[in-house]
């Protein structure tokens, strides 16, 4: 999600607790000597604990990024999953008329 579809942060919440993951610039002290004397800036997974004050009743993802097309795809596929308001999900049976029976 944040190396290849542009978000900027990823972050989990449960209880008191917030997780959040992102790409920042990795300090030269904690780079192999091969890549120190390279020019280019290099990035790194982060990762950030924080605890809340407040009790966040439940779980949550949060990720936010700027990139609306990116933006609109996840919303998408969150229809792929349950959720209260997907009618693919409503009123479910044990019937899958894919699966042959075998007698």
């Amino acid at each position: 999600m944040l190396r290849d579809y542009e978000f900027q942060r990823v972050i989990f919440i449960s209880d008191n607790w917030e997780l959040e993951f992102y790409l920042d610039k990795i300090p030269s002290y904690a780079l192999p000597k091969e890549e120190k004397d390279k020019q280019k800036e290099i990035r790194g997974l982060f990762a950030r604990l924080s605890f809340l004050n407040e009790r966040y009743l439940g779980n949550a993802v949060k990720l936010i990024t700027a990139n609306e097309e990116n933006l609109e795809t996840l919303q998408k596929a969150r229809d792929l999953f349950y959720h209260s308001e997907n009618t693919d999900f409503q009123n479910p049976d044990i019937t899958n008329n894919t699966v042959i029976q075998k007698d």
